[in-house]
């Protein structure tokens, strides 16, 4: 049984004697509101989702973009598989953020906050990567330069992933790189993906990442990346940027046994005058995962997409019956009170809300990874 905006509506009018068109700013404003404020305070089952999208874990990479409308840090579980249908049967724990930074044991995870946006920090044993370059000196294993339209190549001792520098550049135009010729030769020929951190300070105009990886100038493999590689576009803020090699695009013979060389290109609709950072680049197969969380869309339109708030009277509540009536009763007590109606309504209605909230979580206890402390 599903139940959509008028549903829930009719319901507030049964409870409310049909006073709730007067409350302000508005009906749907109030009920979007009590509901997100509802489920951000607990976990509903019905709000449970899978990434169900292209992601792997990286050796010796920490640091993973999450799902953009997953509640604070309702991450149920992290779903590993060797072969994208057989499970890896880990159980990965939770820990302090501080604690993850001073151990980084293995199959731990916790959660990072950087500008506004969240992240999965953990340490996931998975297939190993090839590093290409570790992008800890501009003269050490060959040397990097700035070409095209990019200058001022230097290292940054201050902003980085790994190691303790990264490479910066300043942009002048379009197309801004930086290229490296003369790196030691690495087999990259059970690889999936090559992969640099690129930390853009704005991403206004930015159209791409491209990857030149080969031999030389005239003989090597690119690939070409719009958005990171866990994100639908890139953010102010670093960037792991996977370039996918099932698509790329091969320049005379290079030999994937030798590669010796490398050119990353940051390319802009309009030319960009700022200064862009790259770290660690590496190639890697990865293993796939899923994350299984709960989400902060409660509702989703007639069509089938999910979303925050509620619209159109046809859009349906992610809820079942049982959630449904938690929902409907914390919405008709928040709408009471702006009528307002009288204190005994005011009573009655708080305590129908609570008495079906306290069922509801003693039958459906959270299901979040809770924190532990092992140390």
């Amino acid at each position: 049984m599903s139940y959509n905006y008028l549903n829930l509506k009719n319901y507030i009018d049964g409870e409310t004697r049909n006073q709730s068109d007067s409350v302000t700013p508005n009906l749907r404003t109030v009920i979007n509101d009590a509901i997100r404020d509802e489920i951000t305070d607990f976990d509903y089952r019905s709000l449970q989702r899978h990434t169900r999208t292209f992601r792997a874990l990286w050796d010796n990479v920490f640091k993973y973009p999450l799902p953009t409308d997953m509640s604070d840090e309702a991450l149920i579980d992290i779903q590993k598989y060797k072969y994208q249908d057989t499970g890896s049967y880990t159980n990965y724990r939770k820990v302090d953020l501080r604690k993850w930074f001073t151990n980084k044991e293995s199959d731990t995870f916790a959660f990072d906050y950087d500008k506004g946006l969240k992240w999965l920090v953990g340490n996931f044993t998975s297939n190993a990567s090839k590093t290409l370059h570790t992008m800890e000196s501009l003269t050490d294993n060959g040397t990097w330069t700035a070409t095209d339209d990019a200058t001022a190549i230097v290292l940054n001792a201050t902003n980085f992933i790994s190691g303790d520098y990264a490479i910066q550049i300043t942009n002048t135009g379009t197309s801004n790189s930086i290229v490296n010729s003369t790196m030691s030769q690495v087999d990259i020929s059970d690889s999936t993906y090559g992969f640099v951190w690129v930390y853009l300070p704005t991403i206004t105009n930015l159209t791409s990442l491209t990857l030149l990886y080969g031999n030389d100038a005239s003989n090597y493999y690119s690939a070409t990346a719009t958005t990171p590689i866990n994100l639908t576009a890139f953010v102010e803020g670093w960037n792991l940027v996977g370039f996918d090699r099932s698509g790329e695009t091969e320049t005379g013979s290079p030999d994937e046994d030798t590669i010796d060389y490398a050119k990353i290109t940051a390319t802009y609709s309009v030319a960009s005058t700022s200064d862009i950072i790259f770290d660690s680049l590496f190639f890697a197969e990865g293993d796939g995962y899923d994350l299984l969380y709960n989400s902060i869309y409660a509702w989703r339109t007639s069509g089938g997409t999910w979303q925050e708030t509620s619209t159109a009277d046809s859009d349906i509540l992610n809820a079942d019956p049982e959630e449904f009536k938690v929902w409907a009763r914390r919405c008709t007590y928040e709408v009471a009170k702006r009528i307002p109606m009288g204190e005994n309504d005011l009573t009655r209605i708080e305590k129908d809300y609570l008495t079906a909230k306290q069922n509801y979580k003693l039958k459906f206890p959270t299901m979040r990874k809770k924190e532990k402390s092992f140390y």
